[in-house]
């Protein structure tokens, strides 16, 4: 008799589930380097002739399969965290006064909500949600404004 083979499980390898998708960009495919191709691959712009992992380039941004730009990318980082943090910077300056010999204090945003309601500016509801943080949110807008007109 014939003696059956046992088939044996094959491992094969696969992804593993920690790595994740990277959004492809130009240094992530490698178009940030020049390479050599045939000379009759390229196209000419104004005169010049562009080389093909920039014409690669542009042709997997205008599939929108890449994004448009690291540097972008970057600038729009930058400016949103400089925005951010202006705006961190504006609520973490406290601002103190004696008044009566009792020390009051309010931060620099909530004067300037104060003032921008006093004005019109801003609604009786933006002026409620800028004083949410308060214990008493109408005590703290009145110390705001007692704060607020002397400096």
């Amino acid at each position: 008799m014939a003696s059956k083979k046992k088939k044996s499980s094959k491992k094969y390898a696969g992804t593993e589930l920690e790595a994740g998708y990277v959004p492809g960009n130009d240094a992530n495919l490698f178009l940030d380097r020049p390479f050599m191709a045939l000379s009759n691959l390229s196209k000419k712009k104004k005169g010049k002739e562009v080389p093909v992992h920039i014409q690669i380039s542009d042709y997997l941004k205008s599939m929108r399969l890449i994004e448009s730009s690291v540097t972008i990318l970057e600038e729009r980082v930058e400016k949103s965290e400089c925005f951010l943090n202006s705006i961190f910077m504006n609520e973490s300056k406290i601002v103190k006064k004696r008044i009566n010999g009792k020390v009051y204090s309010t931060t620099r945003r909530m004067i300037e909500a104060v003032r921008a309601f006093d004005k019109g500016k801003i609604s009786k509801k933006d002026l409620e949600l800028e004083s949410s943080w308060a214990r008493d949110p109408e005590i703290a807008v009145k110390i705001a404004r007692i704060i607020g007109r002397d400096t």
